[in-house]
């Protein structure tokens, strides 16, 4: 998560921590996120209310009535878009980073042999796929390896650890 400090890093955390302990949806952790007012815009949504109320502005045929009021449910729409973007990529890293713990467990117990034990990128194609993610979809890799990104992606992410790739 970016352009938080560090309070509300640790608070997002424990609400990720909750949501895998209650089996709570990322729809409702990102609702919490906002309810609680834990987050607010990033520079990037900023800018764009800005020149979303510029451009209401510049119209000239709407009172300022109306362009606050339509400002206001863009702001809350992006804000809402935001606290769903932290909630869902925080829950699939917690999800990412505890199997990752699990196999390393496994392997200092002996259970798991590094050299013959290989990890599978697998993907949810969803409307949500995007082609850098389908590019790993059935890549492998060893248990400490890096995943190499096949055809089809842009080459922004042409290895990765492991899921998440991006938020």
């Amino acid at each position: 998560v970016t352009e938080i400090g560090d309070e509300t890093r640790l608070a997002i955390r424990s609400y990720i921590e909750q949501a895998f302990t209650d089996g709570v949806p990322a729809r409702d952790t990102a609702r919490r996120l906002v309810n609680d007012n834990l987050i607010g815009l990033h520079s990037g949504q900023l800018n764009a209310v800005e020149t979303f109320r510029l451009t209401l502005e510049a119209d000239g045929t709407l009172t300022d009535a109306v362009v606050d009021r339509r400002v206001a449910r863009y702001a809350e729409a992006q804000l809402r878009f935001r606290a769903h973007n932290i909630a869902r990529t925080e829950t699939m890293n917690a999800s990412s980073d505890g199997q990752r713990a699990l196999w390393a467990e496994a392997k200092n117990q002996g259970l798991l042999e590094p050299d013959r034990t290989r990890r599978t990128w697998t993907v949810a194609s969803d409307e949500r796929l995007c082609p850098d993610c389908e590019a790993y979809d059935g890549q492998t890799a060893t248990l400490d390896g890096e995943y190499t990104q096949g055809r089809g992606g842009t080459g922004r992410y042409p290895k990765s650890k492991g899921p998440t790739l991006h938020p």
